[in-house]
């Protein structure tokens, strides 16, 4: 289930544009309600937004270390600077990725 992020932490999320396939999906950063940030998107956006995904960051550095992380991962998916053209799923999967690795660093012995 996906939370709205409506407290005063960091948050990286997953907002994608709702159509009947294909859509694109936007990974970000945000502190405070992700929903506001939607709503933000909305404006510039011709096509009905949701609110995927969200999980939260234990600071603005790690929620920025996340975001860095994905977008790298997902550099031949961009459409744009934080667009992406894959399903929500794939997306979400290097979202869970970087937070796995950033959790449990690979051991450098």
């Amino acid at each position: 289930m996906a939370r709205t992020g409506h407290d005063g932490l960091w948050h990286i999320y997953a907002i994608v544009e709702k159509r009947d396939r294909d859509a694109q999906v936007k990974i970000g950063k945000t502190k405070g309600a992700v929903e506001t940030r939607r709503g933000t998107l909305q404006s510039g956006n011709w096509r009905t937004l949701v609110v995927w995904r969200v999980a939260e960051a234990l600071n603005e550095r790690q929620a920025e270390r996340i975001e860095n992380e994905v977008h790298i991962w997902l550099s031949e998916h961009a459409l744009g600077r934080e667009w992406f053209d894959c399903t929500p799923q794939f997306a979400w999967h290097a979202v869970e990725r970087a937070i796995f690795l950033m959790q449990n660093p690979l051991d450098s012995n």
